[in-house]
């Protein structure tokens, strides 16, 4: 006090703080381990897809290699309309290529014979309603 030097000292409690900390590592803790499991089971997840994708690419090559070979024509119709596979063999049949109908779906009405018409939208018509496969034979004059 008379210009004397003196320490001053200030004191807190902290343990309010340490336990808050103490809990927060606790937590910090457990959200890394579940992080780690997560990603465990994501990895897992993404290799039982690969195999699973790996199955269907094998599974798709087997039926295109069985679909362009067979001699009979063969296509895919999906609900819209559109034409998502045409055999190979559709050429040897009527001349056109399997591109030509997969971009004009129509095609197929137009090369069909008039007095088989009706035979062929009867079978169109039933092939739709069983969501299905069917044969037809002769819907198209051979080339």
């Amino acid at each position: 006090v008379n210009n004397e030097p003196c320490v001053m000292t200030i004191v807190y409690d902290i343990t309010k703080r340490k336990h808050i900390e103490e809990k927060l590592n606790r937590y910090r803790d457990s959200l890394e381990v579940l992080v780690k499991e997560r990603t465990e089971e994501l990895s897992q997840k993404i290799v039982e897809y690969k195999k699973a994708e790996e199955r269907v690419r094998e599974a798709e090559l087997r039926y295109r290699t069985v679909a362009d070979f067979t001699y009979d024509w063969e296509y895919w119709e999906a609900p819209d309309g559109t034409l998502n596979y045409v055999s190979p063999s559709v050429e040897r049949i009527t001349g056109f290529k399997a591109e030509e109908f997969i971009e004009d779906p129509q095609l197929i009405q137009r090369i069909i014979l008039p007095e088989d018409i009706d035979t062929w939208n009867e079978h169109h018509r039933e092939m739709l309603d069983k969501k299905g496969q069917g044969q037809l034979k002769k819907p198209v004059p051979e080339i």
